[in-house]
């Protein structure tokens, strides 16, 4: 007898359904995974060839590590020795980036996530380099995975530059050196402290607007600005002007002897105008005065018929006045008599005092301080 129920069975449960698409076959799928292995290799055989790039990694826990080969050679420290414990490599670090550097690291401890730091090492060898650790911590107390970039080159030119800049803000600060420079896009002039000290100003985030500018310099010096269709068609040539200007609340002109250059982009339009000015005031004065004293002393020699002649003993170049001139009979279109001494005084004495004014020349051409 059958022990069955008469009702049929219940049907089959359908097994669950995974609805994401199947995979690859095992063997495409290793293959890719093997290709894509191979890619990120190169890629990071690449990176490391630019010599900067250096990997590690940490176990938080047992503080064990391993390095790229590569990262002993740049610390200095013995590849036989394995790598070093945290304390040793903290005991290199600048006391000045020790603090942060730590509080990054106990960071990464408790935070999972990305973490970086950038301080300064000292080698064993007395060198200081600039360092940048970045790695990633995948679980608290866990491995960690990442590179160290040597920024060493990169800080040196920086602070190279740095340096050079202190130095020309010095040398501008004696020499009294301004310095501007004008951007055609907003037409404003960004200007040095030496600008600000000497109008008097207070210094504006925002620099001067063209009016502002223009407002110190003289009138009559308008026509040398370079505007930005001016600019366009000037050469890479500096262009050197005087210009007379006057800080606000001033009284006088000074003047100021500028050397300015157009500044190009990577596509060669003119973005700007580049300047440097130095105040030659004093010397523009004194050249003034100079040539006013000439111009009296020419007036005196003129009316009373003194002759005047130079003559360069070391070069035999020579200079004679209008009355000078006049005493030999001379016109201006003439020749001066003789190239060199003695023979020019030969040609130009009488016979009887030749011989007295030749050897009064070569003394003074001898013993300077007889000249």
């Amino acid at each position: 007898m059958n022990d069955l129920p008469d009702e049929p069975l219940p049907a089959p449960r359908p097994v669950p359904r995974d609805d994401r698409p199947p995979l690859a076959e095992p063997p495409d799928s290793l293959e890719a995974l093997a290709a894509e292995n191979r890619r990120l290799r190169e890629l990071l055989a690449a990176a490391q060839a630019q010599g900067r790039l250096y990997m590690f990694e940490r176990d938080g826990e047992t503080g064990q590590g391993r390095w790229d080969p590569r990262l002993f050679e740049l610390l200095g420290l013995p590849r036989q020795d394995g790598v070093p414990s945290l304390q040793a490599l903290n005991a290199r670090v600048e006391p000045a980036d020790l603090e942060p550097f730590l509080a990054e690291v106990e960071r990464g401890h408790r935070e999972p996530g990305v973490h970086a730091a950038r301080f300064r090492y000292r080698h064993p060898d007395g060198r200081r380099l600039w360092l940048h650790s970045i790695w990633h911590s995948p679980e608290r107390g866990r491995r960690a995975l990442g590179l160290i970039i040597d920024d060493t080159a990169v800080m040196e030119r920086a602070e190279q530059h740095g340096l050079a800049r202190q130095q020309l803000d010095m040398l501008s600060r004696l020499v009294g050196l301004f310095a501007w420079r004008r951007d055609y896009e907003d037409d404003r002039f960004s200007v040095n402290e030496d600008v600000w000290r000497t109008t008097g100003g207070r210094r504006q985030g925002a620099g001067l607007s063209r009016d502002e500018f223009l407002a110190m310099v003289h009138p009559d010096d308008h026509a040398e600005e370079v505007t930005p269709e001016r600019g366009r068609t000037l050469g890479d040539t500096p262009l050197v002007t005087e210009l007379r200007f006057r800080p606000p609340g001033q009284s006088g002109w000074r003047t100021m002897l500028t050397r300015r250059v157009v500044q190009r982009d990577a596509d060669g339009r003119v973005r700007g105008m580049l300047g440097v000015g130095v105040d030659v005031t004093d010397q523009v004065r004194e050249r003034e005065r100079h040539r006013q004293l000439l111009e009296r002393f020419d007036l005196l020699v003129e009316t009373t018929g003194v002759g005047v002649w130079t003559w360069d003993l070391d070069s035999g170049e020579q200079e004679w006045s209008g009355a000078m001139r006049a005493i030999y009979g001379l016109s201006h279109a003439d020749e001066l008599p003789g190239a060199s001494v003695p023979d020019g005084a030969s040609n130009a004495v009488l016979p009887e005092d030749r011989d007295r004014v030749t050897q009064a020349l070569r003394l003074a051409r001898e013993d300077p301080s007889r000249r």
